[in-house]
């Protein structure tokens, strides 16, 4: 059986750590769900992300036209991205190229437009300068924003899939879907990656959902509304560092005398975490590469950087 550690068990582990009776009303669990969102965003993900894994890195793939400027993706973090590639779709191996970076001040500079490609960052877009690869594929690797925590009751797990009529089966099918709304599949394995989004309901009859597409599906993902997700997409290792930290928020707001030991225990546990994951790579020699050498500059003269 996968490791998986939905909101319900997450919301368990949270009140336990806390202390929070049963009964209580303080904190629902949307409450408690909103807070462990705000804790992944300002907490967990730059924790992760300090370990330099690559962890959270996704593509996005744009085919290049004419146009020059192409969008960030909006589920970037930071809107920002870790780098720029372009694929040559007719290759069998679909390898990626690198795009060098420019400096914008150096755009205008008659030498650097003369003979390389590149691409810079304005605004929330990447420019690609100059632009002579119509046809290509752009492709932004960058670092996704986790989705929005919802209730394992605003979902539901695959139970079976009908290719020949798009149709999936699904544990629980919330009161609230309709015709028209666009789904995701959220991978019931660790790290519960988003596999599909914009599935877009074509007719709906509890248990049964037809979508437009399941070939990216397998029996066992969880199925939710675009941007949501019952399950926080970390590492199985970083989610008790979630549910204490939003334990923390709880005991502060109940201005709780065993916030002091809540927050020595979460640095212990964060800590341990941050040796555990680091380096992500076990005993591998690290290549070094030169990439301002001779052999650089023929690669890039090879894969038709140069306009010369």
């Amino acid at each position: 059986m996968p490791f998986t550690w939905t909101t319900s068990d997450l919301i368990s582990s949270i009140k336990t750590r806390a202390m929070i009776p049963t009964s209580q009303i303080t904190f629902t669990n949307e409450d408690l769900l909103s807070l462990a969102d705000e804790e992944l965003q300002t907490v967990i993900f730059p924790m992760m992300m300090s370990v330099k894994g690559d962890y959270f890195v996704t593509n996005d793939d744009q085919t290049i036209t004419s146009a020059a400027e192409y969008p960030i993706p909006p589920d970037a973090i930071g809107l920002k991205i870790k780098d720029c590639f372009w694929i040559d779709p007719s290759d069998s191996e679909l390898r990626e190229i690198q795009i060098p970076q420019v400096n914008l001040s150096d755009v205008t500079n008659q030498y650097i437009q003369g003979w390389t490609w590149g691409f810079y960052i304005q605004n929330n877009s990447v420019i690609l300068t100059p632009n002579q690869m119509t046809g290509m594929t752009l492709r932004q690797k960058y670092y996704r924003r986790a989705s929005k925590l919802i209730e394992t009751s605003a979902a539901g797990q695959i139970v079976s899939i009908n290719t020949g009529t798009n149709e999936i089966t699904l544990s629980n099918v919330p009161t609230t879907w309709a015709i028209g709304d666009d789904l995701s599949a959220v991978d019931q394995n660790p790290g519960f990656l988003t596999l599909a989004s914009g599935l877009t309901i074509v007719a709906v009859t509890s248990p049964v959902v037809e979508i437009a597409d399941v070939s990216l599906l397998s029996v066992g993902d969880w199925i939710c509304l675009d941007g949501d997700s019952p399950i926080a997409q970390i590492a199985p290792e970083a989610q008790p560092i979630l549910a204490q930290s939003v334990a923390i928020k709880c005991l502060e707001a109940l201005n709780d005398p065993g916030l002091v030991s809540a927050q020595q225990k979460f640095e212990q546990i964060k800590s341990n975490f941050i040796q555990t994951m680091t380096p992500r790579v076990d005993n591998q020699a690290k290549k070094i590469v030169n990439r301002s050498g001779t052999l650089a500059w023929k690669k890039i003269g090879r894969w038709g950087w140069s306009n010369g």
